[in-house]
């Protein structure tokens, strides 16, 4: 079971009460004061990857006066923030044991269920105790008038024990602190937060800068200084004016392994929402582009024995990531094809006449099943030993002061002047794609030039990091700009080509029978599949091969509009070519 929290969290001194809160909403009341015993044991990995990532796991007892305890797995993991509440989403695994009664006591292990959705943040190191945290909780919750609840005002008196220094064989550490937290109730309006927040505040309470309870126990017990990957004193920032290209790499694969470790939980507990599978997707492909136009370049200026495909397919570690990247992608890439063609067809659906929903559902039930399918194989591959090698190579050279070697001969050079020659580089190769398509506008050569046109992008965005002049900067984010639009035009374009397969095989399967020859549809212009009849009275049920056909003709109509478009997009980007801009330049320096 997982489910949204939104908090706020406040730092409170010692002494401090709770005001009184009635009447902090129009109409609201303000419960008892109820007070809970809290015992939890929190987990995390060595170097502190849950923590890093911004997540917590822990095993907490919670005991309300003298009822039993309930005993619960709670890991919690980022979400979009909306405005100053903090959203984490909690995933819950209750277990029947009683409570934790003592630090010393030995925690059970963390459930394979649980520890298999972060695996991404962990690399599959162990997770084990880190922390003990007891607390005495005074809860009051905040209703409207009619018993519905609006929030919960938890005031904590926390008392925290560092595990990680007993287990090195130092003393025990122990700090207490005081905090209050206001949670909103689902469906309750970010208002109600901001009300009591300010109330609370006026009280004495002031705003936090932490994020989590054992961060603070941590934090203020242990003065090793243990900290994650990062840069060496006095290096440069990753791609900034100054690095070097290896740094460009090194950056990709850490913000690569980023979004993986953010998007797997939810992707893994199959959360609905369609942006985690795509932003993984980008992350991934976005890394494996970098890498191969390193190769490419380096093969290119004679500084490596490897060819161009060599160097991007080859044995070795980086054709080795490369591949695992490529594997990843297309993994991901099925289930959010499955995804966008779900969609599409609920969108065609809705302009259908009546007489052809049902034939429509049969549609989107088969869609469906695929988007399931898709998403079950996605699920095995994130549970595999394969991906867990992928992420763990992405670590490495996140990690690595040469960045695993992965830059190849170029690593040395400046990330400007590197990213400058991949750009253009990257710029001739689209050229050739478009005009070939432009020429023979057959699918394959539209899909090549799509990919191509996304691969531009993803090199100019990484080069408007790099450049230390402005007028090159702004000149790199236009390029990518361009770059999306046309990408975004001929994505569409061969969204709706594959659509057209689909429909054709879809027909087939369902239970009416073969697809007939391609079902009529209106007039080209004439909006969409059906609309002429509307006004006539509804008939029988239309098969769903002869559903098929009248969104096969829609689907046809839009491919005729895109084939129009993408060529503008495309005259708009080619002025942006480094040639033609160094002439415009040198015309306007020769006119001054």
């Amino acid at each position: 079971m997982h489910a949204l929290e939104q908090e706020v969290k406040l730092d409170t001194g010692p002494g401090w009460h709770v005001p009184d809160l009635e009447g902090v909403l129009p109409g609201s009341s303000v419960g008892r004061p109820e007070v809970l015993q809290l015992d939890a044991v929190y987990y995390d990995t060595d170097d502190a990857a849950l923590g890093r990532h911004r997540m917590t796991l822990r095993l907490r007892s919670e005991r309300v006066g003298g009822g039993e305890p309930v005993r619960q797995w709670t890991l919690k993991l980022p979400a979009p923030a909306s405005g100053e509440v903090e959203a984490r989403t909690e995933v819950n695994r209750e277990v029947p044991e009683g409570p934790l009664s003592t630090p010393e006591e030995v925690p059970p292990g963390v459930p394979a269920d649980i520890s298999g959705l972060v695996t991404a943040a962990t690399l599959g190191h162990h997770l084990h105790p880190v922390a003990h945290l007891s607390t005495v909780r005074e809860r009051r919750r905040v209703t409207t008038s009619d018993g519905r609840l609006l929030a919960e005002v938890d005031h904590d008196s926390v008392t925290g024990t560092n595990l990680l220094l007993a287990a090195r064989g130092h003393p025990a550490a122990t700090v207490t602190f005081c905090e209050v937290e206001v949670e909103l109730a689902p469906g309750a309006a970010l208002e109600t937060a901001t009300a009591i927040v300010e109330r609370l505040m006026a009280a004495g309470a002031r705003r936090s800068d932490r994020h989590s309870k054992v961060g603070t126990v941590l934090e203020r017990t242990d003065s090793s200084g243990r900290a994650g990957p990062g840069l060496s004193p006095g290096q440069a920032p990753d791609g900034a004016p100054g690095g070097r290209a290896r740094e460009l790499v090194r950056r990709q694969a850490g913000d690569c392994l980023s979004v993986l470790a953010q998007t797997e939980p939810y992707i893994k507990l199959g959360d609905p929402g369609p942006e985690h599978v795509h932003k993984a997707r980008v992350a991934t492909r976005r890394t494996r582009a970098v890498l191969r136009a390193l190769a490419r370049a380096g093969a290119a200026r004679g500084q490596a024995t490897a060819t161009s495909s060599g160097a991007a397919h080859g044995a070795g570690a980086e054709g080795q990531l490369v591949e695992e990247l490529q594997w990843l992608g297309q993994v991901l890439g099925r289930a959010r094809d499955a995804e966008v063609r779900l969609g599409s067809l609920e969108r065609l659906r809705a302009s259908l006449r009546p007489e052809d929903s049902e034939g429509a559902e049969e549609l989107v039930a088969l869609a469906r099943a695929d988007h399931q399918a898709a998403r079950a194989d996605l699920v095995l591959a994130l549970h595999s030993e394969r991906y867990l090698g992928a992420v763990q190579a992405l670590a490495a050279v996140a990690e690595s002061p040469e960045a695993g070697g992965l830059a190849g001969p170029l690593g040395a050079q400046p990330a400007r002047t590197v990213a400058a020659v991949l750009v253009a580089s990257q710029w001739r190769s689209v050229r050739r794609a478009l005009r070939a398509a432009a020429q023979g506008t057959t699918d394959q050569q539209l899909h090549r030039a799509r990919i191509k046109t996304k691969q531009l992008r993803y090199l100019a965005e990484l080069a408007g990091t790099t450049l230390d002049r402005r007028k090159d900067r702004r000149h790199a984010q236009e390029t990518a700009l361009l770059a999306t639009d046309l990408q975004d035009l001929l994505g569409e374009l061969h969204d709706s080509q594959v659509m057209s397969g689909w429909l054709a095989r879809a027909a087939a399967r369902c239970p009416a029978g073969a697809a007939p020859a391609e079902a009529p549809g209106p007039p080209p212009g004439d909006g969409a599949p059906g609309q002429a009849e509307e006004a006539v009275p509804d008939g029988p049920p239309t098969p769903a091969p002869v559903v098929a056909g009248l969104l096969l003709a829609a689907v046809r109509r839009e491919q005729v509009d895109l084939g129009r478009r993408w060529p503008l997009a495309w005259k708009r980007l080619e002025r942006q070519a480094p040639g033609r801009r160094a002439r415009r330049d040198a015309g306007a320096r020769a006119e001054h």
